[in-house]
């Protein structure tokens, strides 16, 4: 039997076990180390409580630990290996372990019951080779990262940067099978195909005129996401091109709400219940908080532009893949996972050096003269669907027999 093991039902995830049920020949269970997110729970980054609108049980085989399941993710220490599950990895009815990540603590005691016990073990993770560390933490990382990848058997790869940092630890290519990081496309594309035809009236609701370019950031209000870098870009935008209005739909929350509040003329505010105190001089924008999976596709048709302006702590980026899934182009920085798979290959020049305001600047003209056609998005993350996931899985699965 194959086990899954994940730190938590996650909404990008589900679809591939749901769809991997569907598979009859491959008999698996996923076992989730924290019950996050299934029953409201606080996101210390959204700094808000948050359970997901869509089912992230159904469909397929699951356990929760009867000994030890806490009911958030904090950090590496806080989702360690259960004695249930420990027990069982030990078991001949287990043969092979697909892991989901490193990240936290349960992940390496996992691989050294393998290793004890000869088990094999699947690996897709998000990391990649884009992140620059001093030199030390570099090393450090390097080695155990090295022991770590001595006990895996495959790696399922989700792009060209996490493909690099496999290779360029020795790992072999016949260890190497796609996966490509994805979402449930069709969810996202139905909706903005029913969405798009209330497009102005979403519009309307946030306050977002007609005629206005409306640049989207969705996700948490964090450092690494750099959302301040947007109203930067279009204070640009605004002096050197007057004629045209841009306006900003922020889709998150976050500790830096208030520095982005205090810099954007507030059109909209969802926690707003009075007059709003607007100044005139900063860009447009519009806050409309925490949008759960039902309702964010809205934010992508009310939309002229998704730009993520995330540093390298930012290993992939799936609101891309949502974006493009419905439709809507994106800007997205170099430092992004996402960047060099789904825009370098649609138009260079929507990706740009992170951190440079005035290239992000030029990245968003250009994008509103020149946008990609749904056409172009549809048949780039087609390739990203979580059916060709399934699928290395399913082949993998049919290898080890």
């Amino acid at each position: 039997m194959l086990v899954i093991i994940a730190t938590h039902p996650i909404q990008y995830q589900v679809p591939i076990w749901k769809e991997l049920a569907k598979r009859l020949d491959v008999k698996f269970e996923v076992w989730y180390l924290t019950s996050h997110g299934i029953r409201p729970t606080v996101d210390i980054q959204f700094g808000k409580k948050i359970k997901w609108d869509i089912d992230l049980l159904d469909g397929y085989t699951y356990k929760f630990s009867d000994s030890h399941c806490p009911i958030q993710l904090t950090d590496f220490w806080s989702a360690k290996l259960p004695n249930d599950f420990k027990t069982r990895l030990k078991s001949d009815e287990i043969s092979h372990i697909f892991l989901t990540g490193w990240n936290v603590r349960a992940f390496i005691e996992v691989v050294f019951i393998a290793w004890r016990n000869q088990k094999k073990i699947w690996l897709r993770a998000e990391s990649n080779d884009l992140k620059k560390s001093p030199f030390i933490k570099k090393l450090v990382k390097s080695l155990l990262l090295k022991i770590f990848f001595l006990n895996v058997d495959k790696f399922l790869t989700i792009g060209k940067a996490n493909k690099r940092l496999y290779e360029n630890f020795g790992i072999k290519s016949e260890n190497l099978y796609s996966a490509p990081y994805c979402i449930e496309n069709n969810r996202f594309e139905l909706q903005a195909n029913l969405n798009n035809a209330n497009r102005q009236s979403l519009r309307n609701f946030w306050n977002i005129n007609k005629d206005s370019i409306c640049i989207l950031f969705v996700g948490k209000f964090i450092a690494k996401k750099n959302p301040l870098d947007i109203i930067k870009a279009i204070k640009i935008l605004n002096e050197n091109n007057p004629s045209k209005e841009f306006h900003i739909l922020f889709v998150g929350s976050g500790e830096l709400e208030f520095e982005l509040k205090k810099n954007t003329n507030i059109i909209f505010d969802y926690e707003q219940t009075g007059e709003l105190n607007q100044k005139k001089l900063l860009p447009r924008a519009s806050f409309a908080g925490f949008l759960n999976q039902s309702k964010v596709s809205e934010a992508y048709s009310a939309s002229d532009l998704l730009v993520l302006p995330s540093d390298a702590d930012e290993t992939w980026g799936l609101v891309v893949n949502e974006a493009m899934a419905s439709g809507l182009p994106c800007v997205v920085s170099d430092a992004c996972g996402s960047s060099e798979d789904l825009i370098e290959i649609i138009d260079p020049l929507l990706r740009y050096p992170c951190g440079d305001i005035y290239s992000l600047a030029n990245s968003i003209k250009h994008a509103c003269k020149h946008p990609p056609s749904k056409k172009q998005l549809k048949k780039i993350i087609d390739n990203y669907d979580f059916i060709h996931t399934v699928d290395a899985i399913e082949k993998l699965w049919q290898l080890s027999k």
